[in-house]
């Protein structure tokens, strides 16, 4: 479910809003488009969007930790 890139921790977008449920798809891109999250890599033609770990707030991040 993690995944390092740019050196920077990782999560899938689509672990979020879709097995983990922990985002909405419209809460995500509110996030996103607010840059409350840092997507570090658009998804699309087969590769996910990935997003830091670092620039989730904690309220999620807390439980994406207890999903774990």
């Amino acid at each position: 479910m993690y995944q390092d890139y740019n050196n920077a921790l990782c999560i899938p977008a689509n672990w979020l809003f879709g097995q983990s449920g922990i985002l909405s798809v419209w809460n995500y891109n509110r996030l996103a488009s607010r840059n409350r999250i840092r997507v570090v890599r658009k998804g699309g033609n087969g590769r996910t969007a990935l997003v830091e770990f670092d620039s989730i707030p904690p309220r999620f991040r807390t439980k994406i930790i207890d999903q774990l």
